[in-house]
């Protein structure tokens, strides 16, 4: 049996609910060079699957393109060696970008890890797997909001179903909609209402703010006639409160982080403690 019938075979036992998110999270999990290997094997059976897996796969360059709201949610959650190792072969803006979301204390512990013997590339890869691993946690236990953060990271619920069933031919537009996100295109304002944002308990903090802002920003152009023009100091003040509302996210986001660690460390120690006892 050859090797691209031994895939054949792996890759038919996906074709199942929940058989998408599983192939997904082991070709995340593997070295570049063999997640390139197997992408390749999978699109010469099923071009849907190796493109899909390209679209949904979080990579360590995907994941630093990300906001510094975003980065600090996951950089507040890792350990420091696995944070000095990342950012030993990072480059110097994006390790600023990252130690300004933590706390004194925790700057000098990452310093003291980085003027040690540099990891060896083997490490870094598996410190960079070990990132993805943990996003990708984050992500599927809702601590983070990749409709907001990345929407084409975002899995549709009927996805499995789409890529078990073999495409009619020329049928080839469905595919954009899973390689694509769940971003949908805005319908004028004319057609209908917007429909009011609900949000929850766990929503990320941006969108309670972002809903405020739309919220002001609905009683602006709702409110105006457009024989009126509103006046350039209201207009002033919506962008300086607009600007203080994003600050705030952003102290936040890192406040956020930093407890997440401290958090993470009692943990250990309370673990530690009960070994003792």
């Amino acid at each position: 049996m050859n090797g691209g019938t031994s895939f054949m075979s792996m890759l038919d036992r996906y074709r199942k609910p929940g058989g998408f998110a599983q192939l997904l999270s082991l070709i995340e999990t593997c070295h570049e060079s063999k997640q390139e290997k197997l992408l390749e094997v999978i699109g010469q059976e099923d071009r849907r699957w190796s493109e899909t897996v390209r679209a949904k796969m979080l990579s360590i360059e995907r994941i630093y393109a990300w906001s510094d709201e975003t980065l600090a949610e996951i950089f507040g959650t890792l350990q420091d060696l696995t944070v000095a190792v990342a950012l030993s072969v990072a480059e110097p803006d994006f390790k600023a970008r990252i130690t300004s979301f933590f706390s004194h204390g925790r700057i000098r512990k990452i310093d003291e890890l980085l003027s040690s013997k540099g990891p060896t590339p083997a490490e870094v890869s598996a410190t960079h797997l070990k990132i993805v691993e943990a996003v990708r946690k984050m992500g599927n236990d809702g601590f983070l909001r990749f409709e907001s953060i990345d929407p084409a990271l975002v899995i549709n619920e009927d996805i499995d179903d789409y890529l078990a069933h073999p495409p009619l031919p020329g049928e080839n537009a469905p595919l954009k909609k899973f390689t694509a996100g769940s971003v949908k295109t805005p319908q004028p304002q004319s057609q209908s209402p917007t429909r009011p944002r609900v949000l929850h308990s766990y929503s990320h903090l941006s969108e309670h703010v972002g809903t405020q802002v739309e919220a002001s920003g609905n009683v602006m152009v709702t409110s105006t006639p457009a024989s009126q023009a509103p006046s350039s100091e209201p207009s002033e003040s919506r962008l300086v409160e607009l600007q203080n509302l994003k600050k705030r996210v952003a102290d936040l986001s890192k406040e956020n982080a930093t407890l997440r660690h401290e958090l993470s460390m009692a943990k250990a120690k309370l673990d530690q403690i009960k070994k003792i006892a």
